[in-house]
């Protein structure tokens, strides 16, 4: 379920959705977000030869948000230096793994091609590191033994939805105690 969704129905407290930037002028997000009055920002990747300029384009996106919080959920890239001394503790990643097992793309399938019985998803801040950053929450499942990989990324997805309205509900209530919420980030 989309995190305005979630907020409609009352399950993320303390948090507004402001708007969501995608690099894909398709997502299915976009719709969601126009039905809701949410902003959208679409930002097309240009290529990996021109990262800096992107994340320039992310960041005067960004900029007159006046946002608290910033999340690369379903962002599938590193973010330089200077995205990230713009939102140092304040920018957040969802992964599909038990990090720090699995950091990086396929996770799911890496960990499932292993054998491992234990998967999960991490919500962690973002540091300069491949998912590196420190773990804000986490929870696993384990894997039946019938499954089939894409059985199990049904079921890892789905927990990184529930494990999203989590860690938001955390944050949120954190934020509101700006003492406690210094003592939570990195």
């Amino acid at each position: 379920m989309h995190i305005a969704e979630q907020i409609e129905a009352g399950a993320i407290h303390g948090i507004e959705l402001v708007a969501v930037v995608t690099e894909n002028p398709q997502a299915a997000v976009i719709e969601k977000c126009r039905q809701r009055a949410i902003a959208v920002h679409v930002v097309p990747w240009p290529g990996a030869t021109r990262r800096a300029e992107h994340e320039r384009a992310l960041l005067a996106a960004l900029a007159p948000l006046r946002v608290d919080l910033v999340g690369l959920v379903g962002y599938l890239r590193l973010v330089g230096g200077d995205f990230l001394a713009a939102w140092q503790g304040r920018l957040f990643n969802l992964h599909p793994s038990l990090l720090p097992a699995y950091p990086g793309l396929n996770a799911i399938e890496r960990a499932f091609a292993a054998g491992e019985a234990n998967l999960g998803a991490t919500l962690h801040w973002v540091d300069a590191g491949c998912d590196t950053g420190a773990p804000i929450m986490q929870r696993g499942l384990q894997r039946a033994p019938h499954e089939t990989c894409e059985s199990v990324a049904a079921r890892v997805h789905a927990l990184e939805a529930r494990l999203l309205t989590d860690a938001l509900n955390l944050l949120a209530f954190l934020g509101s105690r700006r003492e406690s919420l210094t003592e939570a980030l990195p």
